[in-house]
């Protein structure tokens, strides 16, 4: 079996590669954080634009006769605004696709290297404390062992007299 210095320096070792995949764990767990925030502005600004697009075209009164140039202004208008949304769902998606995926990404992976730190930390753990017991069983033995021999002595000591009579 292993000294139990060796796995003493092994479980230091262990609990410091637990310790700094914690730290590591809870930076990406905040950076998951921070992007699942900009992912959830993103949405409402995008939501925003298309109510205010609805909204504008609820209270937008028809007109009845319009001049050519007038309705192309208005259709210009209507697909600035359109292209706007637009333009805020591809940025919601690609923030989705990039840096929030990226994000859950890296934030998955620190969870598993802490648990297979943690696991390590535990195992080498178990093993000194079994050492440990196993030292202490030992010694146990070993204390009952040399109480019967003191016994033993007392016993035959006590057979012999000093005087050359028999045994009691």
């Amino acid at each position: 079996m292993s000294s139990p210095d060796a796995l003493q320096t092994l479980l230091t070792v262990r609990q410091a590669a637990e310790d700094a995949a914690a730290q590591v764990m809870a930076g990406a767990l905040h950076r998951r954080a921070a992007a699942q925030e900009a992912q959830e502005r993103l949405e409402i600004e995008l939501g925003a634009a298309r109510d205010d697009l609805r909204a504008r075209r609820l209270v937008t009164p028809s007109l009845g006769v319009e001049t050519a140039a007038q309705a192309a202004g208005r259709e210009r208008f209507w697909r600035r605004l359109a292209d706007g949304i637009a333009a805020r769902a591809d940025h919601a998606r690609a923030h989705r696709d990039g840096p929030l995926a990226e994000a859950e990404a890296s934030a998955a992976a620190a969870r598993e290297t802490y648990r297979a730190a943690r696991e390590a930390r535990e195992l080498v753990q178990k093993l000194l404390e079994r050492a440990d017991a196993d030292r202490r069983q030992t010694a146990d033995r070993r204390a009952e062992a040399a109480l019967d021999e003191q016994a033993m002595a007392q016993v035959t000591r006590g057979r012999r007299s000093p005087r050359g009579g028999p045994d009691h």
